[in-house]
């Protein structure tokens, strides 16, 4: 089975989710600041420069993804391999879909730890199944958090 094939036969497995919403803010050359909430990150800033509103986003390709990937490790693991690196190509492209232009914690100086305020903030848990665990890895692994800015 060729890298397409697979691809098209686990395309049918999972269902993209996403929760988005629009916050005022304020930037300054190290700081993002928005509903309460202060990010200390100078390439957030940059990324968000000229930005009165920003979009917080989450994603995920559900717990479908991280089942099927256990499976193959089991019986064929060049095969989970492979399912992981399309899982990875999938949720990439289910992001660019939303937000083209996006930065996500753990890119440059923007802490990793944000991710949990953008799934306390979008409610992600009960809205589409996205939590946060204690080291601030998102489960399903397959999921996104991210921001972009509004122009």
């Amino acid at each position: 089975m060729t890298k397409n094939e697979l691809a098209e036969e686990l395309r049918g497995f999972v269902s993209p989710k996403n929760i988005c919403g629009v916050w005022e803010c304020r930037v300054s050359p190290s700081l993002v600041e928005m509903d309460g909430l202060t990010i200390h990150s100078g390439h957030l800033a940059e990324h968000l420069k000229g930005c009165r509103q920003l979009a917080l986003m989450a994603a995920t390709l559900g717990a479908e993804a991280d089942s099927i990937i256990r499976r193959y490790s089991v019986r064929e693991m060049a095969k989970a391999v492979i399912a992981d690196e399309i899982f990875s190509e999938m949720i990439e492209e289910y992001c660019r879909s939303i937000y083209p232009r996006r930065f996500s914690p753990g890119y440059g100086d923007f802490d990793i730890a944000h991710q949990k305020d953008i799934a306390i903030l979008l409610d992600c848990s009960k809205r589409i199944g996205l939590t946060v665990t204690e080291g601030y890895m998102l489960s399903p692994a397959k999921s996104v958090t991210a921001v972009a800015g509004i122009y």
